[in-house]
């Protein structure tokens, strides 16, 4: 069970502030002006990262704001101080201050001007207090605590006028007034109720939700202070374990990867959130918890069979259990990503039926992986694959002693890498094998096998020219550029990788499922764009990421000249850092500098930015063409949500 609780997320002042600032960006990208955020409008990173990310400047002194801005106050408000400054000289302002927090600036405003001595109850520091004690010159005493009221001097008005933080725990605001009410027992204590609903109307539901959940997860901006009393009011409840408030999707992957074993398949889980957190990202979560539950259980499952699989490569005698027993080591380990992908077609259009029947067709896919990978290892003469010797790489030390040197070393080396070709090839027929064995004798086994053969035949092509494109280009056989060149490489994205990443293992396991070419084809869509965002992502990786994450030598790319984005991007957008590049590029001796200094120059040249760009727009894409997919059930569509939600944030 995963249930998100039934009010959660955006307050209408949140919201409101997020269309003001987009509404600006359109504006700004029509008119050539830029578009400046003074501070951050949103206590939430995410929401950050996205207008950054479409082209916002956030400042935090008004001297660092350019003369044609358009600007944007946020969601917390700011002092009087400030709006005088930026009508005095003109700017365009565009308040997105929230309605309730303007009616604290009327009233701390209209007491001042009265005489009354003003009070802020609530977080010391905080953005909205410090904008509404800029609307009486600063003159408040800000009481978090009842220790700052017993520490406040006696006023010299006689009236005196309390406010609190919109966000602000109403029995703290009680608790708060009736301590300045015997602190000046003489003094006339108004109360301007400024408190804002929105948190109030999150509470009750959460509340509800934690006694009913064995997790209740809080996701919001660490600073976002409505969302910290959020998550220790449904703490208090104490029936649900709630975790640290976790900020974003990606704080959620990471408490997910550091938490794997203590989440069961058939525990009780809920979301909530606080006002100031897009409601999207409570479903992002929700749906990369379904996805992840899902994966793990389906994994543990097939590594399960997978070894009886391993058994029987390795049941052979002498030579053959060798080579067995090294396309055994290879097969395991992995994150099964293609088979979960086999399972989840086929359940997707089974409507969740059918249990296990997909388990052999998603091992097939997982031996076929393995098995082309011990091609590329030989083709890429990479040393390691999920963390162990590859193939080739086994076979070229177990003869290494019996070498000797000259003609004999040659033959030892020339003979691993002939029997890395077999193993490998060993890999690819024991897939039809085992097709044949688990469905030879259904009605749509010909279908299957057909759609099987073609992701197949596509990634066996996609190989062909991701071995001959890199040498034909240092060679100067090729002499593709520019836009031909970006086509090249996007065939190679489509072909090697989302066709057995992603298009083959879903497509196979709906097919198998009873699908027909109506459901087939939205989520084929899906699938493409999704794939292709995956392979760019590993590119990235491939030189920025983490060896130790990623089970293979960063950098390797480097060594084998690998066509990639960020290589054509650069020769594109700067001649002079591509010439640098190429000093770099094909060299099998680089070290951590080296790879430093082709890190700044993807950077540098732009090439970094252009393809993050662009593996962003094919995650897009495929978000667009889930949204399409109108036959999905809700668990369908989660468990795809999640998916997609897994592959963009992995390694990260």
């Amino acid at each position: 069970m995963i249930r998100i609780a039934e009010h959660c997320g955006f307050c209408a002042g949140a919201r409101r502030s997020i269309d003001i600032a987009l509404a600006a960006l359109r504006e700004g990208e029509a008119s050539g002006r830029p578009v400046v955020l003074y501070r951050e409008l949103l206590h939430n990173a995410a929401v950050m990262e996205s207008l950054r990310g479409r082209g916002a400047l956030v400042v935090d002194a008004v001297a660092d704001i350019p003369e044609n801005a358009l600007v944007v106050v946020r969601a917390h408000g700011e002092g009087k101080a400030f709006h005088d400054a930026m009508r005095a000289a003109g700017r365009d302002v565009r308040d997105g201050t929230c309605a309730n927090v303007r009616k604290i600036h009327g009233i701390v405003r209209a007491g001042a001007e009265a005489g009354k001595a003003v009070v802020i109850i609530g977080k010391r520091g905080h953005p909205e207090v410090e904008g509404a004690n800029g609307w009486c010159g600063g003159a408040a005493t800000v009481a978090e605590t009842e220790d700052d009221i017993a520490a406040m001097p006696p006023p010299a008005a006689a009236a005196i006028l309390a406010v609190c933080q919109t966000t602000a725990g109403g029995e703290t605001v009680e608790r708060l007034l009736g301590s300045l009410r015997r602190r000046f027992p003489g003094k006339t204590v108004e109360f301007g109720n400024t408190l804002c609903p929105a948190p109030l109307r999150i509470l009750e539901p959460s509340l509800r939700l934690a006694g009913e959940c064995d997790v209740l997860f809080t996701i919001g901006g660490a600073e976002s202070a409505n969302t910290s009393e959020l998550r220790a009011r449904c703490a208090a409840v104490g029936a649900a374990s709630c975790p640290p408030q976790l900020e974003d999707c990606r704080q959620f992957f990471a408490y997910l990867r550091e938490n794997e074993r203590s989440l069961g398949p058939d525990g009780r889980y809920g979301f909530t959130a606080g006002a100031s957190t897009p409601p999207e990202e409570v479903r992002r979560c929700r749906d990369l918890l379904a996805f992840w539950l899902y994966a793990a259980e389906t994994k543990r499952r097939l590594e399960a069979k997978m070894a009886r699989v391993n058994e029987s490569f390795a049941a052979g005698d002498g030579i053959l259990r060798e080579a067995g027993r090294h396309f055994a080591a290879l097969n395991a380990g992995g994150k099964c990503l293609r088979g979960i992908l086999a399972n989840l077609g086929h359940r997707i259009a089974a409507g969740g039926e059918g249990g296990e029947h997909a388990d052999p067709l998603s091992l097939a896919f997982e031996v076929f992986q393995t098995a082309i990978l011990v091609h590329d290892d030989l083709i890429d003469r990479a040393a390691l694959r999920r963390g162990r010797s590859t193939v080739h790489r086994r076979y070229r030390e177990a003869y290494a002693p019996h070498a000797g040197d000259g003609d004999a070393a040659r033959l030892a080396g020339e003979t691993a890498d002939a029997l890395a070709v077999c193993v490998g090839d060993w890999g690819f027929f024991q897939t039809t094998d085992m097709l044949v064995e688990a469905y030879g004798a259904e009605p749509r086994f010909t279908e299957l096998f057909r759609l099987f053969n073609a992701m197949v035949i596509n990634t066996v092509q996609g190989e062909i020219l991701d071995v001959a494109l890199p040498f034909e280009r240092r060679a100067g056989i090729s002499e593709e550029r520019g836009e031909a060149l970006l086509a090249a490489i996007r065939e190679i994205h489509r072909k090697k990788t989302a066709w057995y990443t992603t298009i083959g293992p879903l497509l196979c396991g709906m097919v198998l499922g009873g699908a027909g070419e109506e459901a087939l084809r939205p989520v084929r869509e899906f699938a493409d764009s999704l794939g292709i965002a995956f392979q760019i992502q590993d590119d990235i990786l491939g030189v920025f990421g983490d060896g130790a994450a990623l089970g293979k030598d960063v950098g390797s790319d480097i060594a084998e000249y690998k066509q990639t984005l960020l290589y054509a991007y650069t020769e594109a957008l700067s001649p002079a850092l591509f010439g640098e590049l190429r000093a770099y590029y094909g060299r099998s001796d680089l070290r951590a500098a080296d790879l430093e200094r082709v890190r700044d120059i993807f950077v540098r040249s732009g090439a970094y930015g252009e393809t993050v760009a662009e593996m962003r727009r094919h995650f897009d894409a495929a978000r667009e063409a889930l949204e399409r997919t109108a036959f999905l059930s809700e668990e369908s569509r989660s468990l795809l949500g999640g998916l997609l939600v897994y592959i963009a944030l992995r390694d990260t």
